[in-house]
């Protein structure tokens, strides 16, 4: 990075993260016909997220949810950053 400017930040382990919640995001959830799940991350003005998506065979819609996982609070956009 160019200039000393303190940067603040803080994220969390993806799978610490998953582990953690797996027992409330599928408590009574039936997960028998499910035929897959998709992660996917994504980052936006400092923002970084993880989201899971489980998608089942018939004609079930897909169960998806949204965690934070990081934050970097900086004055502009740099990739070096992110």
């Amino acid at each position: 990075m160019k200039d000393k400017t303190k940067i603040n930040y803080w994220y969390k382990l993806p799978f610490e993260l998953l582990m953690h919640f797996a027992c409330f995001i599928f408590s009574g959830e039936d997960l028998s016909d499910a035929s897959g799940v998709d992660l996917t991350v994504r980052g936006d003005h400092g923002k970084e997220f993880l989201k899971l998506i489980v998608r089942f065979v018939d004609t079930k819609p897909p169960f998806s949810i949204l965690f934070q996982v990081a934050n970097v609070d900086y004055p502009k956009d740099d990739i070096d950053v992110l």
